[in-house]
């Protein structure tokens, strides 16, 4: 008898990319996603690091995503006046918008495994299979669910109801504007703009025909009015903070748009999973470990996640084995790694926060 098909809840980058990974070996898939269409906007950009580009290359998008987003040759660190402080090559590094990482792996998907505007209730279990039940009390039977819908996951607030997600030290504002001027002086650099005091600073990153990613980090802390801000107060507290910065150009005239931005207040779990899932339930990319923005691990470790859960599904699926130990193997192979990231992103927010004659040149990526 065949078995239901393998429900993944979200369409992200982690949920998407398992999908794909899962089709390309003839094992059905359906996809929950809770927006009502496929991605236009949100997350704004990233960027893709070796892992996560090896991984877009076994689903054959590595050229695709080359071609859409904006290959990074060097991190560049600048005072607020423009004066240099570290310069320093990187290989295998592209900075992409959100929506274009997602169509490449929506491409891979076909539309009919897609539910949009479909949001998970709870997952009924039973001697032998989970069953899905959406909000609008629809029931998808499944031989395996996946939960990949992010840093406020409802799959792991069903499994783990002591997990919860909390306030951080560092929070970002993130928006995209199209400035031919910065974008030519930039290059295909990234480039991060220091306070002296330490606890805040503004990347730059190019992507494609004169746009450019920005994003203000900020302490939380430090900078608590900036934190609480609404759309009324944004622009005015973050003109207090850096309105009188101008590399490349004056940023408040020239590149800050609060009309057209993401204020993340990014929130952490309480504590790290212990394990990935249950005996039919795995979770993956931020509903699994969510990261501070400070590793960019976050997209490039949910693509390594999927390919690793999908290897193990596989694996287990023609070896006919049970996926009952799938969600423990997968945490005894990607725990270790996501631990290093998370030393590695609070020896960089530990930096963040201090003055910058306290600091050393470091590019801010953890691998």
């Amino acid at each position: 008898m065949d078995l239901p098909p393998i429900s993944v809840i979200g369409a992200g980058i982690a949920g998407l990319a398992c999908a794909s990974f899962l089709e390309q070996n003839q094992l059905p898939v359906q996809i929950f996603e809770r927006r009502a269409q496929a991605a236009t906007r949100g997350g704004i950009g990233l960027l893709l690091l070796k892992n996560g580009i090896d991984i877009l290359d076994k689903l054959g998008l590595k050229e695709q995503v080359s071609q859409a987003g904006c290959q990074i040759h060097s991190f560049n660190q600048y005072d607020n006046k423009g004066n240099t402080l570290f310069k320093n090559l990187i290989q295998d590094c592209i900075a992409i918008d959100r929506v274009s990482l997602l169509r490449a792996l929506q491409s891979t998907i076909g539309k009919s495994q897609l539910h949009y505007n479909t949001s998970l209730e709870r997952i009924e279990f039973s001697e032998s299979n989970p069953v899905v039940i959406t909000k609008k009390n629809e029931t998808w039977p499944s031989s395996f669910v996946i939960g990949a819908d992010g840093r406020g996951s409802r799959t792991r607030n069903l499994l783990y109801r002591d997990h919860n997600l909390i306030k951080t030290e560092e929070s970002e504002i993130v928006g995209k504007v199209n400035h031919p001027e910065v974008f030519d002086r930039i290059g295909q650099n990234f480039c991060k703009i220091l306070d002296p005091e330490g606890g805040v600073a503004l990347g730059l990153l190019p992507l494609r025909g004169g746009d450019i990613i920005w994003y203000l980090q900020y302490s939380v802390d430090k900078f608590p009015n900036l934190y609480t801000a609404d759309d009324s107060t944004l622009f005015r507290e973050i003109e207090n903070l850096i309105g009188d910065w101008s590399f490349p150009v004056n940023v408040m005239k020239e590149i800050i748009e609060p009309s057209d931005c993401f204020h993340w207040r990014v929130e952490l779990l309480n504590k790290p999973l212990q394990q990935y899932g249950t005996n039919t339930v795995a979770l993956i990319g931020d509903a699994a470990h969510p990261l501070l923005t400070f590793s960019s691990q976050g997209a490039n470790s949910a693509l390594v996640d999927a390919y690793e859960l999908s290897k193990l599904i596989i694996k287990n699926q023609e070896l006919g084995k049970p996926l009952n130990s799938i969600s423990e193997e997968l945490t005894q192979i990607r725990e270790p790694q996501i631990q290093k990231y998370r030393d590695s992103e609070k020896q960089l927010l530990n930096m963040f926060l201090q003055p910058y004659s306290q600091k050393t040149g470091t590019v801010p990526f953890s691998k």
